[in-house]
């Protein structure tokens, strides 16, 4: 599933970085700390983040990639039943990566459903992603979520 998952990753940042091949890496690129998933509120969502160091900046979209493949294994270390996660990780330049898995329910747990807990609370905890997204509907039959990886990852800022 990793590599289902990081081909995904990477088509997203391929896409949003309008990247054509990944540069060589920076070996002056600070090594960021390990990212500490942790679950949202009592559900199967996981969320983190890391700051970026004030000086000097060295980060680049292979920072990106090592921090989301990172995060990615400790939720595996962390709830080995979660195979099927996929993790996205936004860079805001000069701030940090924010991270988030789709907003999923806790096994054992329905009463807490990730998907229902994400609309309550992202009017208001973020107002600016609700009012982009809020409008949302699924275009197929198939049951899937609504609310993706890349949604909890912007809720994070």
């Amino acid at each position: 599933m990793f590599t289902l998952s990081w081909i995904l990753f990477h088509f997203i940042t391929c896409l949003l970085a309008t990247c054509t091949a990944p540069p060589p890496p920076n070996p002056n690129r600070d090594v960021p700390v390990t990212p500490n998933p942790t679950p949202w509120q009592g559900t199967s969502t996981w969320v983190g983040t890391i700051a970026e160091p004030a000086a000097p900046r060295f980060w680049d979209h292979h920072t990106v990639r090592v921090v989301a493949e990172e995060f990615w294994n400790r939720i595996h270390a962390i709830a080995p039943q979660e195979s099927g996660t996929i993790v996205a990780a936004l860079w805001i330049y000069g701030h940090g990566i924010f991270l988030g898995s789709i907003p999923h329910t806790q096994p054992g747990n329905e009463i807490i459903d990730g998907q229902d807990l994400f609309k309550r609370n992202a009017p208001e905890y973020a107002p600016l992603l609700w009012s982009m997204i809020e409008n949302r509907r699924l275009t197929t039959n198939k049951k899937t979520s609504l609310w993706h990886a890349e949604d909890m990852a912007a809720y994070c800022l």
